[in-house]
């Protein structure tokens, strides 16, 4: 298997991101959200273009393999804005490294805590991370009525190990 390689995105990336977000949302999340809370969720990219100046906007790194996008993690003021997978790569470290080098990418720009509004599906990732729950929300997307949880993690540089 061939090395995980994490890369700025860019322009010509949006349109594998935007299926990836679908993909992530409609496979991975069933466990948590009915479809029409994943279709009201996804909707959100129906505006393409919307999308993609939302993605542009902010810092996204991108995750792939082989020159196959697995995942997605974009983030600005101080808050992680979307982190999506492959639902066929959920598990195999991907998320973890892209909210490692977010959270580095943070540090090393001044930023010293992140906050984010994670669904049912990353709480427990997020939590696994360090992040605290701060408090649930309810969103509403055409219509229908989705749930997430606010949680916020302090930043410290990481001692590297035989740093001692």
């Amino acid at each position: 298997m061939s090395a995980l390689l994490l890369r700025p995105a860019g322009p010509d990336d949006m349109p594998a991101l935007i299926d990836l977000f679908r993909r992530s949302v409609l496979l991975g999340a069933a466990e948590h959200y009915d479809v029409r809370q994943r279709q009201a969720w996804i909707a959100v990219a129906k505006d393409e273009e919307a999308f993609t100046v939302r993605l542009d906007d902010a810092a996204t790194v991108m995750a792939e393999r082989a020159g196959t996008p697995l995942g997605f993690a974009s983030f600005g003021d101080e808050r992680i804005d979307m982190l999506y997978v492959d639902p066929a790569h959920h598990r195999q470290g991907v998320a973890r490294a892209l909210i490692e080098a977010v959270e580095l990418i943070a540090l090393t720009s001044g930023i010293d805590r992140l906050s984010v509004d994670a669904s049912d599906a990353a709480e427990p990732f997020f939590a696994a991370l360090g992040y605290l729950r701060l408090r649930r929300n309810r969103v509403e997307r055409a219509g229908v009525v989705l749930a997430n949880t606010t949680m916020e993690k302090r930043l410290e540089a990481q001692s590297h190990a035989g740093d001692a």
